[in-house]
């Protein structure tokens, strides 16, 4: 009698919008599931392969493979494995022509395309502020720095 343990591999993973459907299950020993993961992360670049990879491998243990998902930067353990929102362009060069937006929204003075500008800050942002800063204490050469600085700028509070 065979001891050899099989699973059923998804060929396109539920995580990349893969079904449940006979024709997209495979089974495969657990080394070749793991391979089978490895293939697709290493094609892909899918967080939930790497964490199927390394665990079918032995690499990580079941709470390793819990504190990766539930600390994942927000929105990227959902819409079928691809990063939403600010995470999609993460590691990938940006074009010639985002670099240039970025570089005017940063030296934008008047804080316009600042997503707070013109919004007013409630009490308790207020005294949660003057909380997180009572008790900081710069030098009278830092104070100057800091003023020469904003020389010639227009303060973000003001229009």
């Amino acid at each position: 009698m065979s001891t050899t343990i099989y699973h059923s591999h998804h060929i396109i993973p539920k995580h990349a919008g893969g079904t449940d459907e006979p024709t997209n299950l495979i089974k495969l020993t657990i080394d070749e599931h793991a391979e089978a993961h490895r293939v697709l992360y290493e094609k892909h670049n899918r967080w939930q392969d790497k964490l199927a990879w390394k665990s079918l491998s032995g690499m990580i243990d079941k709470e390793e493979i819990l504190w990766e998902i539930y600390h994942r930067p927000r929105g990227t353990y959902s819409n079928k494995g691809r990063p939403r929102g600010t995470y999609s362009n993460k590691g990938r060069p940006l074009s010639t022509e985002h670099r240039k937006k970025i570089s005017e929204n940063h030296a934008d003075v008047s804080g316009k395309n600042n997503p707070m500008y013109g919004k007013k800050q409630s009490a308790r942002t207020k005294k949660a502020l003057k909380k997180a800063h009572t008790g900081r204490k710069c030098t009278p050469e830092t104070r100057k720095k800091m003023s020469d600085s904003m020389k010639g700028r227009v303060p973000w509070n003001k229009k």
